[in-house]
C-alpha cells in the first residue's frame, strides 16, 4: 500500500511526550493479557491489571515506546468528537508548556455525541476531564446511567439529528485539533479510526475519506491475517499495524527533530 506522507516544513523543539485523543479504537479495547484471571469481557478491559498490558498492545503505546516518549493517553471508550475537544481544550489548560507533545487524534464517527454531565461523580480511577455521557453508552441498557439520558438522547435524535450535523461536527473536530499545529506549533496526526465520509480535510489529517477500519479490513484480506478481536476492535496484530503506519509517517515528518540541531 502506498502511504501519503505529510511532509512537515517546521521542525520542531524536542518531543519528550506523545497525547492521544480518541474512542475505543485508540484506548485499546478488547486487548486483554492472556494471563488475567477476570473472565467478564468489560471486567477484564478496565481491570488495573490488565492495564500494563493494554498500554503496551495498543497503537498509542506502540508508538511511545518506538520512540521512547513518555505517554499520555485521553482516550475513552464511547468517546465523541464532541468529548474529544473537550478533553483537548482541558488538556492545553492544564500544560503551560506544550512545545514538547507529538498529539495524536484518534478521530471517531462523526455521527455520535456526548452530553456534558456537570454532576458526574469521580471515582477511584476515572480521569478529571471524564464527564460525559456518551451517545454510544445509549445504545444498550446501564443500570448505572439514569433513564433522562436515554430520554434526552431519543428526543435530539428524532428532532435534530442529521447528517449535516455529523459534516459539521467533523469540521469542527479537525479544524479545531488543527489550531494547535498553527497556534502552538505542535506536531499533530489526526486520523479516522472509523469512517468520515466528508469533504473537510486539514493538513494534519492523514487519508482523508479513509478509514484505519477499512485500512485494516483491506489488509487483513492480504495478509489473510486477523487484524480485529471477536468486539469489532483492533487485536494486537491490528494495533501494531497502525502504529507501524503512524511510525512511518513520524520518521518521515521529523516531528521529532530537536531544532537546536
Amino acid at each position: 500500500m502506498a502511504y501519503c506522507i505529510c511532509l512537515i516544513n517546521d521542525i520542531y523543539s524536542m518531543i519528550k511526550k506523545i497525547v492521544c485523543f480518541g474512542c475505543s479504537w485508540t484506548f485499546g479495547s478488547e486487548l486483554i493479557s492472556p494471563d488475567l484471571t477476570v473472565t467478564d469481557l468489560n471486567q477484564a478491559e478496565y481491570a488495573s491489571e490488565n492495564q500494563e498490558y493494554r498500554r503496551k498492545h495498543a497503537y498509542p503505546g506502540l508508538v511511545a515506546d518506538a520512540f521512547n516518549l513518555e505517554l499520555v493517553d485521553l482516550s475513552f471508550p464511547g468517546s465523541s468528537l464532541e468529548s474529544m475537544r473537550w478533553n483537548f481544550l482541558w488538556w492545553c489548560k492544564q500544560n503551560a508548556y506544550l512545545k514538547d507533545s507529538l498529539l495524536i487524534f484518534g478521530l471517531t464517527d462523526a455521527t455520535r455525541q456526548s452530553w456534558y454531565n456537570p454532576t458526574h461523580k469521580k471515582s477511584i480511577g476515572d480521569p478529571l476531564w471524564n464527564s460525559h455521557i456518551h451517545s454510544a453508552w445509549l445504545t444498550q441498557k446501564n443500570n448505572k446511567v439514569e433513564q433522562y439520558w436515554y430520554d434526552l438522547q431519543k428526543l435530539w435524535l428524532s428532532a435534530s439529528f442529521d447528517l449535516t450535523w455529523a459534516e459539521h461536527n467533523f469540521t469542527q473536530a479537525i479544524t479545531l485539533f488543527d489550531y494547535a499545529r498553527v497556534q502552538y506549533q505542535l506536531p499533530i496526526i489526526q486520523i479516522n479510526m472509523l469512517s468520515n465520509l466528508y469533504n473537510p480535510s486539514v493538513p494534519s489529517l492523514l487519508y482523508p475519506n479513509l478509514s484505519f477500519k477499512e485500512i485494516l479490513t483491506q489488509q487483513q484480506k492480504t495478509l489473510d491475517q486477523t487484524l480485529f478481536a471477536p468486539g469489532g476492535h483492533p487485536n494486537e496484530n491490528g494495533h501494531k499495524l497502525i502504529a507501524n503506519i503512524l511510525i512511518e509517517h513520524i520518521n518521515g515528518a521529523n516531528f521529532l527533530v530537536d531544532k537546536q540541531q
